[in-house]
């Protein structure tokens, strides 16, 4: 029974219903969308959370609340805090102390269990190791972790949680802090940072955002020291680790920081290398060291090179690479993925002790217990949140720094065993495809979307119900809150686990995608326990999103975008603008027709050289099908392309911009936002493409 949804979450959805038989979708919805998932991504949560945070916090522990009863101080859920609830353990009062030895979890979503959680999580394995059967110990773990807490949010519930009278606190953290560096720059920083960016370029920027994010650390730990370990508390802090192997940068990640001519040119001559090099992993090394020499700022360069040092198995080499892609878009234009720099976990091996706060440093942990190989999707289900593997080798060394602690002698790990608490296996089946979701949304590769998509149906077959559900409203055309399809996933509560089940699930308004590596990646899991859905999806798809008379807008984000990776432009422009040199869409192709016709309007801002010209790609074919000129203001081309050379169903269309030299922009009024688009030019802007059938060659 604990899958199915609470009593109160069936009133909200059953308003939610009404009101959207209604009609009343904007006014209505929103504030019982937000109660049901507390999404962060929705601007309703934020607003909501904000002005929670502005309100007094006092006799509070996190969402909460204290009253008295009998004397005896209680901790509640606050009612008025409803909406961050599903960021915090699933718990409707914190136990009273008692006679066992009392264990605070502090952290983020990995601390969290993110994607087990309710039903497995960091706090559930550490309790269950602490309490073996005939061990010495009597512990109680009270769980305070939450999802995306940021560094203040954890320090003033570090200093609050020491009314529950401790014995020990453990914090698991160390993921969510680059957004207080970004919040701590002011203006004067900001136009340090263009400053060193022209003298001293990317090494120069990362040498000055390190500094400034060592001194927010060190200023970090003081402030848990003197909440906890001077009043007597002994502290464990847990330093994570990264899905170093198999978590790859996106588009936004690898966007082009400005260069010199000559360096860029050069730069873009060796990605090409790298990438025909094949199995050729020599070819591969060799192109990938000049991409890294001539551009450390970008991610992709150190990937490569790490992939070929791990195919030589120079597995520290090859560690270093890849530490220094994920290190490599602390200062990027997008939503950087929740990660622990380099410079953050250094900094707390330096300072922590000192202060008196024991580190498990699960970089080392990891390092040690697979010498021969780099962290990847055995311990990790995306970029940071670990598997059941990697909670409990976790948990393993963080109780046996607990047991010194009180015992005041070293206790070895590998006395420790892992506990004998597993979740059931359609909880691990729900849970990986979760993460298959969660991996395709942030743009990771159809590899490793089907490794989980397998993954998922190998633990449950249960899970096909889910699967059929969400392939049909990912691949209709409607909002998905009006599909039936998935309106039952969520009546039955199956993916609850993934983020609340309901805001996390759903496609952003305005924003669905097609979803289509992920949907082929779910049909082919499906394939494997013999349900076949390849036709279906294919007849779907034709009928939903085929290109008939009437024609379909290209910039709709079904066929421009597959994943809700972007640049954080301020105002966001009423166009799409590139920072890469391809753009990448997808139409459906398959009713009735001889050609499809095409018209685009774009432009290569500020860059328009007549030898030069933009070139478009259909279905990864080496030869374009067709080319138009650079412009520096808006022209319309047309091109068609004939039945012959189309696919039926899902093509893939690209829009290469050419690259050519411009000087470094000055930016008049310094901000991030200017900075950072002064930084990373734009290569090509599309405010108009369509598409639509028709049956001869005049259009």
């Amino acid at each position: 029974m604990e899958n199915r949804p609470s009593d109160d979450l069936k009133n909200i959805a059953t308003a939610l219903a009404r009101h959207i038989s209604a009609g009343n979708i904007s006014a209505a919805c929103e504030p019982l969308l937000a109660q049901l998932a507390g999404n962060k991504q929705d601007p309703v949560y934020e607003v909501a959370a904000d002005s929670g945070t502005k309100e007094a916090r006092k006799d509070s522990i996190g969402i909460w609340k204290k009253h008295v009863e009998d004397g005896k101080s209680i901790y509640s859920r606050d009612a008025a805090r409803q909406i961050e609830w599903a960021l915090w353990a699933n718990i409707n009062e914190l136990p009273v102390k008692s006679s066992k030895r009392r264990l605070l979890l502090l952290g983020e979503s990995v601390a969290r269990g993110y994607l087990y959680d309710p039903h497995y999580n960091v706090a559930k394995e550490l309790d269950a190791i602490l309490n073996e059967k005939n061990g010495p110990w009597n512990a109680e773990v009270v769980d305070l972790a939450k999802t995306s807490i940021s560094m203040k949010e954890l320090l003033e519930l570090a200093d609050s949680c020491t009314a529950l009278e401790p014995d020990l606190a453990v914090i698991f953290a160390g993921n969510n802090w680059d957004p207080d560096l970004a919040d701590a720059l002011n203006e004067e920083d900001v136009n340090t940072i263009l400053k060193v960016f022209r003298q001293d370029g990317f090494p120069g920027i990362k040498e000055f955002l390190s500094n400034k994010l060592k001194e927010l650390v060190t200023q970090c730990l003081e402030q848990l020291s003197a909440s906890l370990t001077e009043k007597g508390i002994p502290v464990v802090f847990v330093i994570p680790e990264f899905n170093l192997l198999d978590w790859k940068s996106d588009h936004i990640e690898q966007g082009l920081l400005w260069l010199p001519e000559k360096k860029m040119k050069e730069w873009l001559q060796a990605k090409d290398m790298a990438e025909q090099a094949g199995a050729d992993m020599e070819k591969l090394g060799a192109a990938a060291a000049r991409m890294v020499a001539l551009n450390p700022s970008n991610p992709l360069g150190y990937e490569l090179l790490g992939q070929y040092y791990a195919s030589c198995r120079q597995y520290a080499a090859a560690r270093d690479c890849f530490e220094s892609s994920r290190d490599a878009v602390l200062f990027t234009g997008g939503v950087t993925k929740p990660r622990c720099y380099k410079v953050i976990r250094e900094q707390i091996l330096s300072a922590a002790p000192r202060l008196g706060i024991k580190i498990i440093d699960l970089p080392a942990v990891f390092a040690s217990a697979f010498p021969d190989k780099i962290p990847d999707k055995s311990l990790f289900l995306d970029y940071c949140h670990l598997t059941i593997e990697g909670i409990k080798l976790a948990m393993r060394h963080t109780a046996a720094a607990i047991m010194g602690l009180a015992t005041g002698k070293p206790v070895d790990p590998e006395s420790i065993h892992a506990s004998g608490l597993y979740p059931d296996r359609h909880v691990q089946a729900v849970a990986h495809f979760g993460a298959a979701i969660h991996n395709a949304h942030n743009g990771q590769p159809q590899a490793i979307l089907q490794y989980h998509c397998n993954r998922s149906v190998g633990f449950s077959s249960r899970i096909k119900d889910t699967m059929l559900r969400f392939i049909d409203f990912s691949s209709r055309h409607a909002s998905t809150f009006f599909c039936k399809s998935f309106e039952e996933i969520i009546s039955d509560g199956e993916m609850r686990q993934y983020e609340g089940g309901l805001l996390s699930l759903a496609h952003p308004r305005g924003r669905k995608l097609m979803d289509v590596e992920l949907v082929d990646a779910i049909v082919k899991a499906l394939d494997t326990i013999h349900i076949q859905q390849a036709d279906v999806i294919g007849r779907l798809r034709i009928n939903e999103h085929g290109v008939d008379a009437r024609g379909v807008n290209l910039l709709n984000s079904f066929y421009s975008a597959s994943d809700y990776n972007e640049f954080l432009s301020v105002p966001k422009g009423a166009f799409l603008q590139y920072r890469t040199l391809a753009a990448p869409f997808h139409f459906v192709a398959g009713k009735d027709h001889e050609y499809l016709s095409f018209s685009i309007t774009c432009r290569t801002p500020e860059r328009a050289e007549e030898d030069q010209h933009i070139k478009i790609y259909l279905n990864d074919e080496a030869e374009c099908i067709t080319t138009v000129p650079m412009s520096n203001s808006w022209n319309t081309h047309h091109f068609m392309i004939a039945d012959r050379l189309l696919r039926s169903g899902v093509n893939r269309l690209v829009i290469k911009w050419p690259y050519t030299a411009q000087p470094l922009p000055e930016v008049n009024r310094v901000s991030r936002n200017a900075v950072l688009n002064a930084m990373y030019p734009v290569m090509g802007e599309i405010s108009s493409f369509f598409v639509k059938a028709c049956n001869n060659s005049i259009h």
